[in-house]
Protein backbone atom coordinates (compact mmCIF):
# COMPACT_ATOMS: atom_id res chain seq x y z
CA UNK A 1 0.00 0.00 0.00
CA UNK A 2 1.42 3.68 -1.04
CA UNK A 3 1.64 5.97 1.79
CA UNK A 4 0.30 9.53 0.75
CA UNK A 5 1.68 12.50 2.99
CA UNK A 6 -1.02 15.45 3.50
CA UNK A 7 1.26 17.68 1.88
CA UNK A 8 1.38 16.06 -1.12
CA UNK A 9 -2.68 16.00 -1.75
CA UNK A 10 -2.56 19.99 -0.68
CA UNK A 11 0.03 20.67 -3.33
CA UNK A 12 -1.84 18.14 -5.93
CA UNK A 13 -5.49 19.85 -5.16
CA UNK A 14 -4.00 23.52 -4.84
CA UNK A 15 -4.14 24.22 -8.68
CA UNK A 16 -7.35 22.71 -8.96
CA UNK A 17 -8.67 24.87 -6.60
CA UNK A 18 -7.21 27.60 -7.80
CA UNK A 19 -8.53 27.49 -11.02
CA UNK A 20 -11.89 26.79 -9.59
CA UNK A 21 -12.09 29.58 -7.49
CA UNK A 22 -11.39 32.02 -10.46
CA UNK A 23 -14.72 31.11 -11.59
CA UNK A 24 -16.57 31.82 -8.44
CA UNK A 25 -15.50 35.19 -8.63
CA UNK A 26 -17.59 38.03 -9.14
CA UNK A 27 -16.73 40.35 -11.77
CA UNK A 28 -17.64 44.20 -12.19
CA UNK A 29 -20.86 43.73 -14.57
CA UNK A 30 -20.63 47.06 -15.97
CA UNK A 31 -16.91 45.78 -16.96
CA UNK A 32 -17.85 43.24 -19.00
CA UNK A 33 -19.62 42.69 -22.09
CA UNK A 34 -22.66 40.59 -20.36
CA UNK A 35 -25.31 42.27 -19.04
CA UNK A 36 -26.56 41.75 -15.40
CA UNK A 37 -28.48 39.05 -14.71
CA UNK A 38 -30.39 37.73 -11.42
CA UNK A 39 -28.47 34.75 -10.19
CA UNK A 40 -30.54 32.31 -7.46
CA UNK A 41 -28.63 32.31 -3.88
CA UNK A 42 -30.15 28.61 -3.56
CA UNK A 43 -28.69 27.97 -7.00
CA UNK A 44 -26.11 30.09 -8.13
CA UNK A 45 -25.89 28.22 -11.60
CA UNK A 46 -29.08 29.11 -12.32
CA UNK A 47 -29.44 32.79 -14.27
CA UNK A 48 -32.47 34.45 -14.35
CA UNK A 49 -33.79 37.02 -16.17
CA UNK A 50 -31.14 40.14 -17.11
CA UNK A 51 -31.37 44.16 -17.27
CA UNK A 52 -31.35 45.54 -20.48
CA UNK A 53 -28.35 47.98 -20.15
CA UNK A 54 -25.47 48.34 -18.01
CA UNK A 55 -25.14 48.48 -14.41
CA UNK A 56 -22.94 51.25 -12.10
CA UNK A 57 -19.77 50.09 -11.71
CA UNK A 58 -19.01 48.34 -8.14
CA UNK A 59 -17.06 51.74 -6.92
CA UNK A 60 -20.46 53.44 -7.79
CA UNK A 61 -22.26 50.97 -5.66
CA UNK A 62 -20.11 50.87 -2.59
CA UNK A 63 -20.65 55.03 -2.45
CA UNK A 64 -24.43 54.92 -3.39
CA UNK A 65 -24.40 52.52 -0.29
CA UNK A 66 -23.03 55.36 2.02
CA UNK A 67 -27.01 56.34 1.36
CA UNK A 68 -25.29 60.56 1.77
CA UNK A 69 -27.58 63.28 0.44
CA UNK A 70 -27.04 64.94 -2.26
CA UNK A 71 -27.22 69.21 -1.48
CA UNK A 72 -28.75 69.73 -5.03
CA UNK A 73 -31.14 66.76 -5.12
CA UNK A 74 -34.05 64.80 -3.16
CA UNK A 75 -31.94 61.36 -2.98
CA UNK A 76 -34.70 58.69 -3.36
CA UNK A 77 -33.53 54.94 -2.72
CA UNK A 78 -35.83 52.25 -4.20
CA UNK A 79 -35.00 48.66 -2.26
CA UNK A 80 -36.26 45.69 -4.06
CA UNK A 81 -35.09 43.13 -1.55
CA UNK A 82 -37.03 40.23 0.24
CA UNK A 83 -37.10 36.38 0.44
CA UNK A 84 -40.09 35.90 -1.43
CA UNK A 85 -39.10 38.21 -4.30
CA UNK A 86 -39.65 36.05 -7.55
CA UNK A 87 -36.91 35.95 -10.60
CA UNK A 88 -38.87 38.72 -13.14
CA UNK A 89 -37.99 42.42 -14.19
CA UNK A 90 -40.04 45.33 -12.59
CA UNK A 91 -39.56 48.33 -14.31
CA UNK A 92 -39.67 51.79 -11.73
CA UNK A 93 -40.82 55.10 -12.89
CA UNK A 94 -40.43 59.01 -11.87
CA UNK A 95 -42.69 60.83 -13.31
CA UNK A 96 -42.42 60.59 -17.64
CA UNK A 97 -39.03 60.14 -17.47
CA UNK A 98 -37.82 57.08 -19.16
CA UNK A 99 -38.22 53.66 -16.79
CA UNK A 100 -35.61 51.48 -15.32
CA UNK A 101 -35.55 48.15 -14.83
CA UNK A 102 -34.87 46.05 -11.11
CA UNK A 103 -34.53 42.46 -10.13
CA UNK A 104 -34.36 40.99 -6.79
CA UNK A 105 -32.03 42.21 -4.64
CA UNK A 106 -31.38 45.43 -6.57
CA UNK A 107 -31.21 48.92 -5.44
CA UNK A 108 -32.08 52.29 -7.50
CA UNK A 109 -30.64 55.66 -6.46
CA UNK A 110 -32.73 58.66 -8.26
CA UNK A 111 -31.94 62.20 -7.50
CA UNK A 112 -35.15 64.12 -8.37
CA UNK A 113 -35.47 67.83 -8.15
CA UNK A 114 -36.88 68.79 -4.40
CA UNK A 115 -40.96 68.74 -4.08
CA UNK A 116 -42.71 66.28 -4.38
CA UNK A 117 -42.59 63.15 -6.76
CA UNK A 118 -44.94 59.79 -7.90
CA UNK A 119 -43.04 57.17 -7.92
CA UNK A 120 -44.67 54.20 -10.65
CA UNK A 121 -43.61 50.39 -10.60
CA UNK A 122 -44.61 48.43 -13.69
CA UNK A 123 -44.72 44.75 -13.84
CA UNK A 124 -46.97 42.96 -16.27
CA UNK A 125 -50.44 44.38 -16.37
CA UNK A 126 -50.48 45.90 -13.07
CA UNK A 127 -48.89 49.35 -12.12
CA UNK A 128 -48.87 50.82 -8.60
CA UNK A 129 -47.47 54.68 -7.36
CA UNK A 130 -46.26 55.99 -4.11
CA UNK A 131 -45.84 60.00 -3.66
CA UNK A 132 -42.34 61.00 -1.91
CA UNK A 133 -41.63 64.65 -0.80
CA UNK A 134 -38.60 66.32 0.20
CA UNK A 135 -36.12 69.09 0.07
CA UNK A 136 -32.94 69.06 -1.34
CA UNK A 137 -30.54 67.41 0.91
CA UNK A 138 -32.60 64.98 1.98
CA UNK A 139 -32.80 61.25 1.66
CA UNK A 140 -35.74 58.57 1.12
CA UNK A 141 -36.18 55.52 1.02
CA UNK A 142 -38.98 53.55 -0.56
CA UNK A 143 -39.21 49.61 -0.97
CA UNK A 144 -40.78 47.26 -3.57
CA UNK A 145 -42.26 44.29 -1.55
CA UNK A 146 -44.01 41.19 -3.78
CA UNK A 147 -46.47 38.72 -2.39
CA UNK A 148 -48.24 36.25 -3.56
CA UNK A 149 -46.87 32.91 -5.30
CA UNK A 150 -43.84 33.89 -7.02
CA UNK A 151 -45.18 32.28 -10.68
CA UNK A 152 -48.30 34.57 -9.86
CA UNK A 153 -46.53 37.46 -8.00
CA UNK A 154 -48.09 40.94 -7.36
CA UNK A 155 -46.07 44.23 -6.28
CA UNK A 156 -46.56 47.24 -4.47
CA UNK A 157 -44.86 49.77 -2.78
CA UNK A 158 -44.34 49.94 1.38
CA UNK A 159 -42.47 52.43 3.19
CA UNK A 160 -41.27 50.39 6.55
CA UNK A 161 -38.51 52.87 8.13
CA UNK A 162 -35.15 54.22 6.64
CA UNK A 163 -32.99 52.11 9.24
CA UNK A 164 -34.69 49.03 8.27
CA UNK A 165 -34.43 49.31 4.32
CA UNK A 166 -30.56 50.67 4.69
CA UNK A 167 -30.06 46.80 6.16
CA UNK A 168 -32.25 46.10 3.29
CA UNK A 169 -30.26 47.79 0.38
CA UNK A 170 -26.93 47.14 2.29
CA UNK A 171 -27.61 43.40 0.55
CA UNK A 172 -28.38 44.42 -3.15
CA UNK A 173 -26.43 45.89 -5.84
CA UNK A 174 -26.76 49.25 -7.17
CA UNK A 175 -28.78 48.86 -11.00
CA UNK A 176 -29.30 52.39 -11.89
CA UNK A 177 -28.41 55.67 -10.90
CA UNK A 178 -30.33 58.19 -12.53
CA UNK A 179 -30.51 62.33 -12.09
CA UNK A 180 -33.47 63.47 -12.72
CA UNK A 181 -32.98 67.37 -12.70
Amino acid sequence: MVKIGRRTVVAALLPAVTTLSGCATSKDASEEDDPFCYRSKLEPYIKGPCLAGPVPSQAMDSAAKRFEADPGFLTVFVVRQGWADGAVVVRVRAASHPAVETLPDTLVRLRLRPGAHVLALEFRDQTDEIGVRGEAGQVRFVRLLSFGLSWRGRYRWTDEGAESLRRRAAKTRLVADVVLG
